[in-house]
């Protein structure tokens, strides 16, 4: 067995053991039946029809945003590298503790299509930061305006909390890449002071690599002005709404309504998962199917629709993604990219 195919099989077998324990954790506080996963068998044809359809759309939408991003650093990103990319991204993004693999990936899916390497960084960071700080806003603004269930204070807090870290992280990016050069100079003197004061600590050098590259990276996104950041922005809000329209017409199964209090309450859900530590959101997800969906459906029907949805936008591109994968190829030497960027810092 090779190291690549050794790594694959241990991130997998850790996003397996958080799934099936955050599993255990709900069905232990509402316990569920085979009968409750199989009322989505009762969907009328049109439902299914709709959650086919959006489920197909998210790849779409995907596909679009790697080729919103490309325009907006000046490069044409061509729709079998943005399809190829998207697949794999999501398979070691799943996969990998905060997506560690996911960048590495979009970046050797892409450049072994065509599109320039130096370009391929920009893209990566620019469509993973980005998607990310869309999601994250507007979950806080639905928090903020009340439009969601009637959480429990905890939760709401702890979004919130996470939330506005995020925001406030993106916000000052997003600030000094307009202006990189005095940005640049400013984070060298803020960590050349860290440094005096911490004698050289190392992740204080890499804490000013990081920072420097995200800023010119975000910086990059700015080659085309406003028009393909726009696009960019639209093109993560049509991936959003697609997910969040196959989990809205899926809760339907279990006992919910087709309102915004559902729709808000699967894009909040949505933006948790993303800020939760595990691969995925593995095991948090499931564990929290109470606390979000409580308010909306029985507590067993909220566990048996989190199962659910979960297998219908996460589960299910990580197994497609195997085959499409031992198809189209590059497993090992994204491995080995992402193996070498961890050495590297």
């Amino acid at each position: 067995m090779t190291p690549a195919t050794r790594n694959v099989l241990l991130f997998a077998a850790s996003f397996t053991l958080l799934t099936v324990g955050g599993a255990a954790i709900a069905i232990a506080r509402a316990p569920i039946g085979w009968h409750q996963l199989a009322v989505v068998t009762t969907l009328s044809a049109a439902a299914i029809a709709v959650i086919a359809a959006a489920t197909l759309a998210t790849y779409a939408a995907d596909v679009v945003r790697y080729r919103a991003c490309g325009r907006a650093v000046g490069v044409v990103v061509p729709w079998r590298a943005a399809l190829d990319t998207s697949v794999a991204n999501f398979f070691f993004s799943w996969l990998t503790p905060g997506s560690t693999f996911g960048v590495p990936a979009t970046i050797y899916m892409l450049g072994r299509r065509g599109v320039p390497w130096d370009a391929t960084v920009v893209i990566a960071f620019g469509k993973a930061f980005t998607g990310v700080a869309v999601i994250v806003v507007a979950s806080l603004v639905i928090l903020a305006a009340g439009l969601g269930p009637r959480y429990d204070g905890r939760l709401v807090a702890t979004a919130l909390f996470g939330g506005t870290i995020f925001t406030a992280l993106f916000a000052t990016l997003v600030v000094a890449a307009l202006r990189p050069a005095a940005a640049q100079a400013r984070v060298a003197r803020m960590f050349a002071w860290l440094g005096r004061r911490l004698r050289g600590a190392r992740w204080v050098a890499t804490g000013e690599r990081v920072t420097h590259d995200a800023i010119d990276r975000l910086a990059g996104l700015r080659h085309g002005g406003a028009a393909p950041l726009v696009r960019l922005a639209l093109a993560h809000a049509a991936y959003y709404l697609a997910t969040a329209t196959a989990g809205v017409v899926l809760l339907t199964a279990f006992g919910g309504a087709i309102d915004v209090r559902s729709a808000c309450a699967v894009l909040v859900y949505i933006a948790f998962t993303y800020l939760a530590p595990t691969p995925g959101g593995a095991g948090f997800a499931e564990a929290m199917a109470v606390p979000f969906f409580g308010p909306l459906v029985d507590d067993g029907q909220a566990v048996a629709y989190v199962l659910c949805f979960r297998g219908l936008t996460l589960y299910v591109q990580v197994v497609f993604a195997v085959p499409y994968l031992l198809i189209a190829g590059g497993v090992g030497e994204i491995l080995a990219r992402a193996a070498r960027a961890r050495g590297g810092a």
